[in-house]
């Protein structure tokens, strides 16, 4: 998808395109962080450590391990 946005002027259209964009970077950088996290559990990081490093609770580590 091509983006227009323009950040000196503001319209409805160009802040709505800004969050989408925002929304799937996000998602992208979710998905980078549970590979990251999997990867690091199977070299042994407790899921205390892996939380407090992600920011992110226990229970999200939990989910994003499948447990």
């Amino acid at each position: 998808m091509t983006w227009n946005i323009d950040e000196g002027h503001e319209t409805l259209d160009t802040i709505a395109q800004r969050r989408t964009w925002a929304l799937e970077r996000s998602e992208q950088l979710t998905g980078e962080l549970v590979r990251a996290v999997n990867d690091e559990a199977s070299h042994g990081v407790t899921e205390v450590e892996l939380a407090r490093r992600a920011g992110v609770t226990r229970r999200t580590i939990r989910n994003w391990l499948g447990k």
